[in-house]
């Protein structure tokens, strides 16, 4: 080995050495490295995502929903002013994903794009991420973001009485938690959280990819190692999160009603996390909650963590018009043209 090599092999062996000690005591720097690695990938796989999304849908980026939260902002997407959609038009009420360290509104642009062309109001919501914010802050944001669906009435084309809430791995759980909160008074108490939305406003939800159990998480590999990093940073504790009553909640999975609302849930294959939206469903269905599901067999295209977002893809394509006839079905919409599955 040349002695550069050499001096470059035992400074990375140094700088991992060090990261490890130091993520013993603080969850930052595991935070802070699976923020870059998330980051670094949405940054190559957004522009190719936009370039497929319909084009003339309405933006209305960096809402402030909350003056007295800097994350306290939303992006608003409408249908095109072609005349296709009139009237005020239901909310889907989207909360992204990002290992609850990292990610923000703009990563679903693509996704709200296609949902605004079929004729639905899309709020892209931010939060705080950890380890600056822990649970429950993230589900406390989303429904402060409710509260603003009234005033939004007043100045856009969106029907708060038609909203339904959606969201993408880590997104997926803190919109699930939202509305169950918004469906249980007892779960709403356990997070400390007043629900911005009555019951009967709240239409349905759409779940893809979510963690939704503690105990279902396998710590093990890879993997694993990601997932304690993460619940480091989410829970502030480095181990132990089961018994800390206040992470408790964070297994909505645990806390179902049947008054929770119909719900869309789907994952791919090759997601490590198919056994949590599988066990979700599942639970729902035997609470006797309306469950659509598009769950993939084991023998097909391998579709990884998010795959919905890859419009490129058959499998995402599908998912989609499966979504729209849902949104139809629950939220009352006109009905919007499928995307054909080619």
């Amino acid at each position: 080995m040349s002695g550069w090599a050499g001096r470059l092999a035992a400074a990375v062996l140094a700088l991992t050495t060090a990261l490890a000690l130091a993520a013993m005591f603080s969850p930052w720097p595991g935070s802070l490295a699976v923020r870059v690695l998330f980051d670094w990938g949405t940054s190559r796989s957004l522009p190719q995502q936009l370039a497929l999304a319909p084009p003339g849908v309405i933006v209305h980026a960096g809402i402030v929903h909350a003056p007295e939260d800097p994350d306290g902002v939303l992006d608003l997407y409408l249908p095109p002013a072609d005349g296709r959609h009139p009237g005020p038009r239901p909310v889907v009420v989207w909360v992204h994903g990002g290992g609850f360290v990292s990610g923000d509104s703009s990563q679903i642009a693509p996704y709200a794009r296609w949902l605004a062309d079929a004729g639905y109001a899309v709020v892209a919501v931010n939060y705080t991420k950890a380890p600056e914010a822990r649970h429950p802050t993230p589900a406390r944001q989303v429904n402060q973001a409710l509260r603003w669906l009234d005033a939004a009435a007043t100045r856009y084309p969106v029907d708060p009485g038609r909203v339904v809430l959606a969201g993408d791995s880590a997104g997926a759980s803190i919109a699930a938690q939202v509305a169950n909160a918004i469906t249980s008074p007892d779960y709403a108490r356990a997070l400390g959280l007043t629900p911005a939305l009555a019951p009967e406003r709240l239409k349905a939800v759409i779940l893809h990819c979510g963690p939704y159990d503690l105990a279902a998480f396998r710590l093990d590999g890879v993997v694993g190692a990601f997932l304690r990093s993460v619940l480091h940073g989410y829970s502030g504790r480095r181990e132990g999160w089961q018994e800390d009553p206040a992470f408790r909640p964070f297994s909505v999975v645990n806390f179902l009603t049947p008054a929770f609302p119909p719900a869309f849930v789907s994952v791919g294959n090759a997601d490590p996390l198919e056994p949590q939206s599988r066990e979700l469903a599942s639970t729902l269905q035997a609470l006797g909650v309306p469950v659509q599901t598009r769950f993939h067999a084991p023998d097909a295209p391998a579709l990884a963590h998010e795959y919905q977002f890859e419009m490129q893809r058959p499998e995402a394509r599908r998912a989609f018009t499966e979504t729209l006839a849902f949104l139809d079905r629950y939220s009352a919409a006109p009905t919007p043209a499928p995307l054909t599955a080619d």
